[in-house]
């Protein structure tokens, strides 16, 4: 037994050794705490694409699919009105006045 204790001894002492020449980690700063929350936004005033037809229970969203060209060329002649109406707006138009003609 003598012999493994005098193995067992001479190994703490080779890990005591390597742990004191390991550097030592740094200790990290204590962060400040959070800052306070800050207070909650008012809401915004009701205006034309805020809380308008999304909130609106009288509309309902849908999805239909359309050539990427025509989106974009009915964007640019919306946007060339310079009437304020929306792409949903036109298609609520054409489509009341198709139901209109009956066809």
């Amino acid at each position: 037994m003598g012999r493994q204790a005098d193995a067992a001894s001479a190994l703490a002492g080779i890990i005591k050794a390597k742990r004191a020449e390991e550097p030592r980690p740094v200790e990290l700063e204590r962060l400040p705490a959070a800052p306070p929350s800050p207070a909650p936004l008012p809401p915004l005033p009701a205006s034309k694409g805020r809380g308008g037809k999304s909130s609106d229970p009288s509309y309902v969203q849908c999805s239909v699919y359309l050539k990427k060209a025509t989106r974009k060329r009915v964007n640019r002649a919306l946007d060339d009105e310079d009437r304020g109406r929306d792409f949903s707006d036109l298609v609520e138009t054409l489509l009341v006045q198709w139901l209109a003609t009956g066809t």
